[in-house]
């Protein structure tokens, strides 16, 4: 076993597929496939297996993955840790967050009020797990995160397992993104039963647990599914076509699309808004207004007074 073999091994649960995994790790195919072949002669267990989906992890797979996560982590902790550019400083302000615009309009607040003679702002916005790992392993100095209260206790073991504390700072019911001109924009909730002849459009998920994933609140999955990267294919797509998203429902007066709105889901779970900090950390004060500016900003979209 090597470390360059976990690491191919994150990334092919990361892609899902062994072409996708080669192409991020620029190598080639049979390199990720010996890698893997080779992980499985070792331990003799089989890893994953290949379906017209792609790769699945078997049972014994993913436990070996739990272990290789956890090593490649510690070691991009390291690296950042005693990183060159850590102590030659330069302000460095590294923020991950889920897709939320409201997170957005917090860090232009961060922005504006830095009279650094040089900074570095970094918003990574991307699954859940990643948040989570981001935090724990000090890449970040806080994260932002979305969680249904109905997975709460199962994500509370990720959240231990990783070291980390989870805030909340709000509560809101889901709700539906939708355009204007849909034919579910004129009720004043939408119910589950009616979303299901709709497609679901979602950021790219990879191997997001279900337990975390957007659509488990749905009872089913949904039959049609498009996943984008970014919130600008996001909202161009919903504008135009039935496509509809699930979220907080919160929508920035800055960062808003004029052709989009949100509408509560029927007997929906509630979200809880919050942020994440490693165990026992000391907020510094920096962290604190950043904090702050988020929760503002939230109360502010809530109440539905210009930001």
């Amino acid at each position: 076993m090597t470390f360059q073999q976990l690491k191919y091994l994150v990334e092919l649960s990361k892609k899902g597929s062994i072409s996708k995994a080669a192409e991020a790790m620029f190598v080639t195919q049979p390199c990720i496939t010996r890698a893997l072949h080779d992980l499985e002669q070792e331990f003799g267990i089989c890893i994953a297996e290949r379906n017209n989906k792609g790769i699945i992890f078997t049972d014994e797979g993913n436990e070996l993955l739990f272990y290789a996560k956890s090593i490649v982590e510690q070691s991009e902790a390291i690296r950042y840790h005693f990183h060159p550019e850590s102590t030659a400083g330069l302000a460095k302000y590294m923020i991950s967050s889920q897709h939320h615009s409201y997170v957005i309009a917090a860090v232009t607040k961060l922005i504006n009020r830095l009279m650094l003679d040089q900074y570095e702002v970094l918003i990574r916005e991307e699954k859940t797990e990643e948040v989570i790992s981001d935090v724990s392993t000090g890449k970040s100095i806080v994260g932002f995160i979305a969680i249904q209260d109905e997975n709460r206790e199962m994500l509370a073991r990720l959240f231990h397992e990783k070291q980390v504390d989870f805030f909340s700072v709000f509560s809101q019911v889901q709700h539906v993104y939708i355009r204007k001109a849909h034919p579910l924009a004129d009720g004043r909730s939408v119910r589950k039963a009616d979303l299901l002849q709709y497609p679901l459009i979602t950021y790219q998920y990879d191997d997001v647990p279900l337990y975390i994933s957007e659509w488990n609140s749905m009872n089913s999955d949904p039959p049609k599914k498009i996943f984008v990267n970014d919130r600008g294919s996001m909202y161009e797509i919903i504008t135009h076509t039935d496509c509809y998203a699930l979220g907080t429902g919160l929508m920035t007066s800055e960062f808003s699309h004029k052709d989009i709105t949100t509408l509560p889901v029927e007997n929906g779970p509630q979200l809880s808004l919050g942020y994440i900090l490693p165990v026992g950390t000391a907020m510094t004060e920096e962290v604190k207004r950043i904090i702050d500016d988020y929760t503002g900003v939230i109360i502010e979209s809530a109440s539905g007074r210009r930001l």
